[in-house]
């Protein structure tokens, strides 16, 4: 006979009780955004996760923009703006030119998208932040959007760390957001890390290609680019508030980088001066280039900023860019066939 959920040990049942109730309410939430939701004129792509963050959305965020603007569209790209001041009136991040706003208005994220000729909208509201910032528009991309279905896409592209276990608990006893059963709802499904996922990576291919055989999986790899300003592969410290850190130090190691300590906070952390100075071990410090905006705003804020602020490092704190690679030849029929 099949044994009910109070058979099970305490603990057990009070992990299985947080993960129900956390996906009620979710749904619930879910479906209340589904049924108001809204168009807007244009083509509209959703990237989003199954996890909470540190998946590589920005990185396919500005491919998506460029191959937009090389297809001959006027592209805008439209965040939350979490952590920023706008986010609740909504604003215009970047013209298309120039910033109209740091990262104290528009949140650490939006600072990322810098991709000339196409706009960062920011706004809890998404819909009425396009109607007042994207009507010049024709292409959007909403970062972060696969759990906010307020707005109609045409795509929406889910991104997964292959590095993470399938099955991994959910939010709040872990770091997923929803079961592998949300995929339905998915256009296309990029595994990101593949190459330092081993055994992982063809494990999230089988259980995905098994119950959704209709979706494009696809395999991406972060490359790291030049650590600026230049900066020899030597022993560092690393600094970082995301969502994996330990896609970080993974990204770190495969530059050539001994990680001698690594100080993490949560993500979106606003830092502090104190905090700079744990820093200082007598090795560089390389930070994200999501943390840098945090940093450069505080630096600002108390001073410390050098005459030429187009300068990247701030007082031997260097930066580790990132670049998502894949074979784009079927993203980009998919997105602009």
């Amino acid at each position: 006979m099949k044994g009910s959920e109070n058979d099970l040990p305490e603990p057990i049942r009070y992990r299985h009780w947080l993960q129900k109730l956390y996906l009620k309410l979710h749904y619930r939430k879910f479906e209340r955004r589904l049924a108001g939701q809204k168009r807007i004129s244009g083509r509209v792509v959703s990237i989003g996760n199954l996890s909470a963050g540190g998946t590589g959305k920005t990185p396919l965020g500005i491919w998506l923009l460029e191959a937009a603007l090389k297809h001959g569209y006027r592209p805008a790209v439209v965040l939350r703006g979490y952590g920023g001041k706008a986010a609740s009136s909504g604003g215009l991040a970047f013209d298309g030119e120039s910033f109209c706003m740091d990262a104290t208005w528009s949140g650490d994220e939006a600072q990322l998208y810098h991709v000339p000729g196409a706009r960062v909208i920011v706004g809890a509201d998404r819909f009425a932040a396009i109607q007042r910032f994207g009507q010049e528009c024709d292409f959007f991309v909403l970062d972060d959007a696969f759990q906010n279905p307020s707005l109609f896409r045409d795509l929406d592209i889910v991104l997964i760390d292959a590095t993470q276990a399938l099955g991994s608990a959910l939010i709040p006893l872990g770091k997923f957001r929803e079961p592998l059963g949300a995929l339905q709802r998915a256009s296309a499904v990029v595994l990101t890390r593949t190459d330092l996922a081993g055994e992982r990576a063809r494990q999230w291919r089988d259980a995905i290609g098994n119950a959704f055989p209709h979706i494009p999986i696809w395999d991406s790899v972060h490359e790291p680019g030049a650590v600026r300003p230049a900066l020899n592969a030597c022993p560092v410290v690393a600094a970082s508030g995301i969502g994996n850190p330990a896609g970080f130090e993974s990204t770190l190691a495969s530059a050539g980088f001994s990680i001698i300590q690594h100080f993490v906070y949560r993500d979106h952390y606003r830092y502090s001066i104190s905090d700079l100075r744990k820093w200082q071990k007598g090795y560089p410090v390389i930070t994200t280039e999501k943390d840098l905006v945090r940093i450069r705003s505080l630096a600002t804020v108390h001073g410390m900023e050098e005459k030429r602020p187009d300068r990247i490092h701030l007082h031997g704190i260097y930066t580790l860019p990132v670049r998502i690679s894949m074979d784009f030849r079927e993203l980009e029929r998919l997105v602009f066939a």
